[in-house]
């Protein structure tokens, strides 16, 4: 049974029931990577035969890009598709008249598509043809996509949408209470939130570690929970992986400046790699919630690999903070710029004032003073302008 997932059932039902009374169309069905898309589609595939439906289910992701109309062969194994598929023109045309006279009955047809922007063109071209004949027909097409941030095309046109997110603190409980005592549950489940972000995935792996440790929760964190970082992480692949594995490596080397210079990713990309695994579940303020985290992925990231990125943050990190050095020491004065390394560097006001010997109010002044100087609106900005390698001694010593 699927924990704090009530609202997007209820959806998925009434679509069905519409569909059922000849009301067709599409559904998406998205969010975070490894927080429960592909659950919601297989929990819709039960009430549906019970409504007469015919099911045809496939996962885009076995089938991969490399195949051209792959996942078109595994939707309509049954049709026995020729080997040699059209791929345009009047060919085509005809190819998916066929395909949709052989398919659509009388009987209610859900098509179910798991990992969608995981699919060929040519497969997607499909679907989308298949979404616009379904208004008009018993169809309900029913995909599953990663929420990316600054994407540029969707796996099918725009269709009504299912966010499935991170579960919420009670939800969490409601998952312990399921492996644990209720006493225990209640106990730890704020903790287990706290360390899985809400993420299903990262939930499960810490309620396998918690076996035998239940009073204590940081300690029993172990081999499940790495495991399950890991295969988060690649699952989400692309500039996701290539960011965390940054942050691994680098610790607070990893500051954006330096991530924006590596092969392969920029500012954009960065950004959308922080929020993407922030959502997920796996940072927090662009740092792993907890130590083992980030030691999966270093033992994941091979040794030349690990070798290679200190290679290119020491020889990047040289000349970014130079160059910040002498723009900070040109625009702030001595106490504002001690007061935005610490800043930058994760410390709060109150840990400011208490190192530097003055008031919280002062580090206040002095904080509104560095956002106008340096043109930016806030600590994760200043966290860019201000890498830890332009500290040195005098800036967060007293003055």
């Amino acid at each position: 049974m699927m924990v704090d997932r009530e609202k997007q059932l209820a959806v998925l039902r009434k679509r069905l029931a519409e569909c059922a009374g000849g009301v067709g169309g599409a559904l998406t069905v998205t969010g975070p990577v490894a927080c429960g898309k592909t659950a919601l589609l297989r929990a819709a595939e039960a009430p549906a035969r019970s409504l007469g439906f015919e099911v045809r289910a496939a996962r885009a992701a076995d089938a991969g890009r490399r195949e051209p109309l792959g996942l078109l062969r595994r939707l309509f194994m049954a049709e026995r598709l020729p080997a040699d598929l059209p791929h345009g023109g009047a060919p085509w045309v005809r190819m998916m008249n066929t395909i949709w006279a052989g398919a659509v009955t009388a009987r209610p047809l859900l098509l179910s598509v798991d990992d969608a922007d995981e699919a060929d063109e040519a497969s997607l071209r499909c679907l989308d043809y298949f979404v616009r004949r379904a208004r008009s027909a018993p169809v309900l097409v029913m995909v599953s996509e990663r929420s990316r941030a600054g994407r540029a095309v969707r796996p099918v046109r725009p269709c009504h949408e299912v966010v499935v997110g991170p579960v919420g603190a009670d939800g969490v409980t409601e998952m312990a209470r399921r492996r644990l005592s209720p006493r225990a549950a209640e106990r730890l489940g704020p903790g287990l939130h706290r360390l899985s972000g809400g993420n299903p995935l990262l939930v499960r792996a810490l309620l396998a570690d918690l076996d035998g440790y239940a009073d204590t929760l940081e300690q029993a964190v172990g081999h499940h929970y790495r495991q399950a970082v890991v295969a988060l992480l690649r699952r989400a692949g692309g500039a996701e992986l290539q960011v965390a594995r940054c942050l691994a490596v680098l610790g607070d080397q990893g500051f954006p400046e330096l991530l924006e210079r590596m092969p392969g990713l920029d500012g954009r990309a960065v950004d959308a790699a922080v929020t993407a695994l922030g959502a997920a579940g796996l940072l927090l303020d662009g740092r792993f919630r907890h130590p083992a985290a980030r030691l999966a992925v270093i033992a994941d990231t091979g040794q030349r690999d690990r070798e290679e990125l200190h290679r290119r943050a020491a020889e990047l990190a040289h000349g970014v903070a130079w160059a910040l050095s002498r723009e900070l020491s040109r625009e702030l004065s001595d106490a504002e710029q001690r007061v935005a390394t610490l800043a930058a560097h994760g410390y709060r006001n109150r840990e400011i004032a208490k190192r530097l010997s003055i008031t919280v109010s002062t580090v206040e002044q002095h904080l509104t003073k560095i956002y106008r100087k340096l043109n930016i609106d806030g600590r994760a900005s200043l966290r860019r302008a201000v890498p830890p390698q332009a500290r040195t001694p005098d800036l967060v010593s007293p003055g």
